[in-house]
């Protein structure tokens, strides 16, 4: 009994921990866990979030990711995107990536 209940603490103190540091260094540590044990998904990785819709940052989704509008920027430089006044939806993928999607017209 002791030492599930050694093992209960250890996951909780290493999922508190991951979910601390951010979804970008949570998807490498937790891609196996997640592989292995489906049920695990949701709770590791969660779902996606809209950083910009409209060509506009929404603050409140930044800060709770711990990401920085410059950060949004460099990545969309990364994908010939000049300006985040052209992205019609930057999303940070469950895997940590941002997926752009450019406005059409």
């Amino acid at each position: 009994m002791d030492v599930a209940v050694r093992a209960l603490v250890a996951f909780l103190f290493i999922l508190v921990i991951t979910r601390a540091i951010g979804r970008r260094e949570l998807s490498s540590l937790a891609s196996y866990a997640t592989f292995r044990f489906r049920w695990l998904r949701p709770v590791l990785e969660g779902e996606p979030v809209i950083l910009v819709q409209d060509g506009k940052v929404i603050e409140r989704n930044l800060r709770g990711e711990r990401l920085t509008e410059d950060e949004i920027a460099q990545q969309a430089r990364l994908h010939e995107i000049g300006s985040l006044d052209q992205v019609a939806w930057a999303v940070l993928e469950s895997n940590g990536q941002i997926s752009f999607i450019p406005k059409s017209g």
